[in-house]
């Protein structure tokens, strides 16, 4: 008797974890930058890259050559941009112009 309890409470745990939701399915990825270690990448001809990890922010410069990386960011929008130091100040490029 007291395995079959065992095996019932068992399987009710489990079809409960299994029923139990992880997350909204159209839950956006926290938004923020991340340090990696600085790494060389390649972007398109004229990149435009941004004041801020935002496609609604200004552009302050365009690139064509490569660029040394030192963060990975995730927009609002959960959009992946890469932060750069070069200049003054960070500076942002879209996923999308990435060459891989």
């Amino acid at each position: 008797m007291k395995l079959q309890l065992k095996t019932l409470a068992g399987a009710a745990l489990l079809a409960f974890g299994t029923l139990a939701a992880a997350g909204p399915a159209n839950a956006v990825p926290l938004a923020g930058c991340s340090a990696i270690s600085p790494v060389y990448m390649n972007f398109k001809s004229n990149t435009p890259v941004h004041s801020w990890y935002s496609s609604t922010s200004s552009v302050v410069a365009w690139i064509s050559t490569p660029q040394i990386i030192d963060a990975s960011c995730i927009s609002t929008a959960g959009n992946q941009w890469w932060r750069t130091s070069e200049g003054p100040t960070y500076q942002y490029i879209y996923d999308g112009y990435r060459i891989p």
